[in-house]
C-alpha cells in the first residue's frame, strides 16, 4: 500500500462506510469537508488495492493541517479500517505526515485526544509524544490530552 493525498471520492467513501473505522457516529462531525476542499494538501490515505482506482478501498486515513501561527503541523485524526488493524498503519500515516510537516517548515507535532480514549493515548505515548491534560481545551467541561513531539 502506497501513502497518497486523500481525494474527494476517497473522502466520501470513507464517510459511506464510516462504522468500518468508528465504534458510533460520535466521531461524524470531526470530519469536516475543509479536509478535502481547502487542507487536502495534509490529508492522506493508504488505500487496499492496486493503486488503479478499481477495487481500492481505504485502508486508513489521517486528516492533518499545518498550522499558520506556528511553525507545528497538527494531526486532526487518524483512522484504520478494521481489517487492516494492528498492521502499523497508523504509524506510517503519521510518520508520512511528520515528513510533510518537516518539508513545510515545522518543527513541532501536535495531536490531542479524550482523556477516556485510552489507545489513542498510548499510540501517541508509543508514538513518542508528551502529553498534558487540558481541561476545558475543546469548550467548556470538554477536557483533551493534548500531545506535542519535537521533529
Amino acid at each position: 500500500m502506497e501513502i497518497r493525498p486523500l481525494t474527494k471520492t476517497d473522502f466520501d467513501w470513507i464517510l459511506d462506510h464510516f462504522d468500518e473505522f468508528w465504534p458510533d457516529e460520535a466521531t461524524r462531525p470531526r470530519h469536516h469537508p475543509i479536509f478535502i476542499n481547502e487542507l487536502s494538501d495534509s490529508a492522506f490515505v493508504l488505500r487496499d488495492g492496486d493503486g488503479d482506482g478499481d477495487g481500492d478501498r481505504v485502508a486508513a486515513y489521517l486528516l492533518g493541517l499545518i498550522a499558520q501561527s506556528s511553525p507545528t503541523g497538527y494531526v486532526h485524526l487518524v483512522a484504520v479500517r478494521r481489517p487492516y488493524r494492528r498492521q502499523g498503519l497508523a504509524r506510517r500515516l503519521y510518520e508520512h505526515f511528520v515528513a510533510h510537516a518537516r518539508d513545510r517548515g515545522c518543527n513541532r507535532l501536535k495531536a490531542t485526544a479524550a482523556p477516556w480514549n485510552a489507545e489513542s493515548i498510548a499510540f501517541h505515548l508509543a508514538f513518542g509524544m508528551h502529553q498534558e491534560e487540558v481541561a476545558d481545551y475543546a469548550g467548556p467541561g470538554i477536557d483533551r490530552v493534548v500531545f506535542t513531539r519535537d521533529i
